[in-house]
C-alpha cells in the first residue's frame, strides 16, 4: 500500500539573480501550493466519509529562499560606512528560510532580496521546502470551513491534512536558541512560514 501524501507537481529549485524574478518565483509556488491545499479541501468536504474508509494523505510546502556563500560579510556599507541591519549573513555556509503570503510580504522581500544578491554576489534559490502548510493557513481570512464539516469529517481531518502544529512553531530562532540540524542550513529570518502564519 502507497502511504505517500498527494503532493502538487514536483518543481525543482531554481536560481535568480534579479529579486523581481525570485519574488515572482516564490508567489508562483505559493499560490500552487495553497491552490492545491483548497481543492483537496473541497474534495475532501464533499465526499462521503466512514471511519473506516481509506483516506489519502494530502500535503503541500511553503516555498523557500536560499542563500550559499563562501565568504563573510562584513556588515558595512561599502563608500558609506554606514552598518547593515538586515540584508546580508555574517558568515559562510548556507541560510534557509521558507516564506509565506506573498500577497503581504512581496515588497518586504523584493528589498531583502535585492540587499542580499547585492551584498553577496551570489544567485538566491528558489524552491520548495520541506515544511509542510497546515490547511488551515492555505484558506482566505474569512474561511470557516469547520461548520462544513460532520464529526466524521473532523474527526479524520488531521489523517488527510496537516493541522497546525505549534511545537513546531515556536521562537528559537528570534530568541537565539535556535540550533540547526547536522548539515542543515542556517535560519535566513527570525521565523518560518508556518510560524509566520
Amino acid at each position: 500500500m502507497d502511504r505517500r501524501p498527494e503532493t502538487p507537481a514536483f518543481v525543482a529549485p531554481q536560481a535568480f539573480t534579479d529579486p523581481d524574478a525570485a519574488v515572482a518565483q516564490v508567489r508562483r509556488l505559493y499560490d500552487a501550493a495553497v491552490g492545491f491545499l483548497r481543492d483537496a479541501l473541497t474534495r475532501y468536504v464533499q465526499t462521503p466519509l466512514a471511519l473506516d474508509t481509506p483516506v489519502t494523505r494530502v500535503r503541500a510546502t511553503y516555498p523557500f529562499v536560499r542563500l550559499r556563500t563562501q565568504r563573510a560579510m562584513t556588515p558595512m556599507r561599502p563608500g558609506i560606512g554606514t552598518r547593515l541591519s538586515f540584508g546580508f549573513v555574517a558568515g559562510p555556509g548556507r541560510y534557509e528560510t521558507t516564506l509565506t503570503r506573498p500577497d503581504l510580504f512581496a515588497h518586504y522581500w523584493r528589498e531583502q532580496f535585492r540587499l542580499l544578491l547585492e551584498n553577496h554576489g551570489t544567485p538566491l534559490e528558489i524552491g520548495l521546502g520541506n515544511e509542510p502548510i497546515p490547511v488551515h493557513f492555505a484558506l482566505g481570512e474569512d474561511a470557516h470551513f469547520e461548520g462544513e464539516l460532520d464529526a466524521v469529517h473532523r474527526a479524520r481531518l488531521g489523517e488527510v491534512f496537516d493541522l497546525p502544529d505549534l511545537t513546531a512553531m515556536d521562537d528559537g530562532i528570534a530568541n537565539g536558541t535556535h540550533t540547526p540540524p547536522p548539515g542543515g542550513p542556517q535560519p535566513l529570518a527570525l521565523f518560518t512560514g508556518a510560524r509566520i502564519d
